[in-house]
């Protein structure tokens, strides 16, 4: 196979990825690793809600939405279940913004050995955007056998 044959299949296959409409984080610290698990953000689509007119404000300017696609690896050998739920989304310093809590998605059980994607969707109106880092904290949303494991947040900034 050519080289530019490569090129051309390898930018095709990178343009169909791209288009189900979620995209890497522009910036992000990794997965969270512990027991033989690891979850990371895979992808995700960020926005804030605003007027086209300048001059109005709406009761939801400012609204942020937030969709993120995560992937849970499970090299342990236990089941590990996943409670979306129990998730949260906090600002850099975790204090003086607001916790926002997913909408709610069903527990998600992942088999040792196996991989799978959850996803979340988050929305906030207030102070956070999509241009300043949050962290994705799992405050015993990970358990295996029962017992909760403990997962650093993971934090990152969505886009640009």
């Amino acid at each position: 196979m050519t080289s530019r044959l490569k090129n051309i299949l390898i930018a095709a296959c990178v343009g169909a990825a791209g288009s189900c409409g979620y995209s890497a984080p522009y910036q992000t610290q990794g997965p969270s690793l512990q027991n033989g698990i690891a979850v990371a953000v895979a992808g995700e689509r960020c926005y804030v809600n605003w007027s086209a007119d300048p001059y109005v404000m709406l009761p939801d300017d400012g609204r942020l939405e937030l969709d993120l696609a995560l992937q849970v690896s499970n090299e342990s050998h236990r089941t590990v279940t996943i409670s979306p739920q129990e998730m949260r989304l906090e600002g850099p310093d975790g204090a003086s913004q607001a916790i926002v809590r997913p909408d709610p998605a069903e527990q998600l059980a992942v088999p040792a050995g196996q991989t799978k994607e959850v996803s979340l969707h988050f929305s906030h109106l207030g102070e956070m955007d999509c241009h300043h880092q949050v962290a994705l904290a799992f405050d015993g949303s990970v358990a295996m056998g029962g017992i909760p494991v403990n997962m650093t947040p993971i934090r990152f900034i969505a886009s640009r």
